[in-house]
């Protein structure tokens, strides 16, 4: 059988490659900006970063267990991810890790009855390191995770009706706007930063 569009074109066959993790279910996934690289996160507490052409590991971040959810931000430099208000946040928490900034103060807010609704706490994480950059401590529960084209902003929705506006701090809109300038100025930017991650246990 054979996949066919609105014009009558065929498309592939097959996949251009398949990924599979090692441990747990996937729950979330993204492309990266790149185009090189697939991230999916692990029900086992992992985000796994696949090379896309050639399904080839190229490490994996450690997550809260039960975390779900995986969004890039447009410059590829950060994924985030949710994690459920029964999950332990253990050694990723950033309130416990200190040194990394939070993002800003909320700036818009829509919905009704917030209080009565489920908690989840978003985490942020460098895709070139794995290391924690940033949270947001008690949200409602979270549906959606969309960042602007311009990684300005981070909307969370939720199933609930509630919709959440955030604004990068300073520091982190900062590193993504450097490297979506640089971007523009070279199609093959990330082919100069290519992603390896040592795999922590």
């Amino acid at each position: 059988m054979q996949l066919v569009d609105i014009k009558g074109s065929k498309l592939a066959r097959s996949p251009l490659c398949q990924y599979v993790i090692s441990e747990g279910k996937v729950t979330g996934f993204d492309l990266h900006p790149s185009g090189d690289y697939l991230l999916a996160t692990s029900s086992k507490g992992r985000v796994y970063v696949f090379r896309i052409d050639t399904g080839e590991l190229r490490g994996t971040i450690r997550i809260p267990l039960n975390a779900s959810g995986c969004q890039v931000d447009p410059s590829g430099l950060y994924v985030i991810v949710r994690v459920p208000a029964f999950a332990n946040l253990n050694a990723m928490n950033l309130a416990s890790g200190g040194g990394a900034s939070q993002l800003a103060t909320q700036i818009g807010h829509f919905g009704a009855n917030e209080k009565d609704l489920a908690r989840n706490t978003i985490l942020m994480y460098e895709v070139g390191t794995g290391m924690p950059a940033a949270e947001i401590c008690s949200v409602f529960e979270i549906s959606e995770m969309r960042f602007s084209c311009d990684g300005r902003f981070l909307a969370l929705g939720s199933t609930s009706g509630a919709i959440s506006v955030w604004s990068m701090g300073s520091h982190l809109h900062q590193n993504v706007k450097q490297v979506l300038d640089a971007m523009k100025l070279s199609n093959d930017f990330w082919f100069n930063y290519p992603i390896f991650l040592p795999d922590s246990e």
